[in-house]
């Protein structure tokens, strides 16, 4: 990750991106190199096209989020805590109302 510019590595930490690439691997769903088989390698190029596209769309965020639109930073912050607050309200069981 150290090869990221450090508003990068800002957004890859928001976005726990390490966590994600440990529980990826801890699922063995991790590109870990070429397939034995025709199905393995199938599976492995298909997760390798999967991470690649949450890496990019991680990119693609990062790039917007600091760049000079401050409504879309703002927007997004307000969206996250949003999220929160709906996951946590679930898991204790109140509701939306409440």
């Amino acid at each position: 990750m150290g090869a990221f510019s450090e508003n990068a590595r800002e957004v890859l930490e928001k976005c726990e991106f390490a966590q994600q690439i440990k529980r990826l691997d801890s699922s063995d769903l991790l590109y870990k190199g070429s397939g034995s088989s025709r199905t393995g390698s199938r599976r492995t190029a298909r997760a390798r096209s999967s991470l690649m596209d949450h890496v990019s769309t991680v990119d693609s965020l990062g790039k917007r989020y600091f760049g000079a639109d401050q409504s879309f930073k703002s927007n997004l912050d307000r969206s996250a805590r949003r999220a929160a607050w709906r996951m946590i309200r679930r898991e204790t069981g109140l509701a939306e109302g409440e």
